[in-house]
């Protein structure tokens, strides 16, 4: 449980908020609840893929021969992981094109 450090007050659209209603019905929780969980959720989505990026820079420079290789190793990598990530969101198996 993740105790109140602060209270705002938002307007919703109308669907969001059917769609928090919803959230929060399934789950037994409340709607603010629920919106703590998807920040969470988002905040620790961005900090695993800062680390992800980190790594793949520290391989590229590793591996290359030069600064510029490095880059452009990089930058195909991060290419084709993107490409991937796609694949996945739209349920493409890899291979299946």
């Amino acid at each position: 449980m993740v105790a109140i450090t602060s209270r705002i007050t938002i307007r919703l659209p109308e669907k969001l908020h059917a769609y928090l209603v919803t959230e929060a019905k399934k789950k037994h929780t409340t709607i603010s609840a629920v919106v703590v969980d998807a920040i969470q959720r988002h905040r620790d989505g961005f900090v695993a893929e800062v680390f992800a990026r980190a790594c793949l820079r520290l391989l590229c420079e590793a591996r290359a021969q030069d600064p510029e290789g490095a880059r452009r190793l990089e930058s195909r990598l991060l290419t084709e992981a993107l490409r991937e990530a796609r694949r996945a969101r739209e349920g493409v198996e890899p291979g299946d094109e």
